[in-house]
């Protein structure tokens, strides 16, 4: 989805590889079309929403499969009740390396500190990125 850079970012896709550019700006039933079109009749189970918000959650969860399938969000404490529920969903915040424990103050806090479980800072950061590379 590149919006008004979509000359920028034809230069960095392949389309041999089946990158594809879908407008937002077109609205939602072309997004989805545009999304499944791409796919060209395959599942996709995994998504990550860099939006999360104006409705790309909710065309992103019209496309996953309807078994199996996860989303990860980029903006906590927002109502994700549209998303079907039979896709599991949670929320990803880089921010946790700048602010502290992800689980501070949540039910989560306890377990975490119980299992010996450092869940941010900088050392969080790290370890979570080393598995990509």
């Amino acid at each position: 989805m590149a919006g008004k850079g979509e000359k920028f970012v034809e230069g960095l896709i392949d389309r041999t590889k089946g990158d594809a550019i879908v407008d937002y700006r077109n609205g939602d039933e072309a997004v989805v079309k545009g999304i499944r079109d791409a796919l060209k009749g395959k599942e996709v189970h995994y998504a990550y929403d860099a939006v999360s918000e104006k409705g790309s959650f909710q065309n992103i969860s019209k496309v996953l499969a309807k078994e199996g399938s996860k989303i990860t969000l980029v903006l906590p404490g927002k109502d994700y009740s549209d998303i079907p529920s039979n896709i599991e969903h949670s929320t990803t915040s880089v921010g946790i390396v700048h602010n502290g424990d992800i689980y501070k103050g949540t039910d989560g806090e306890a377990a975490a500190k119980e299992a010996g479980i450092k869940t941010g800072g900088r050392e969080f950061g790290l370890a979570y990125n080393m598995k990509f590379l």
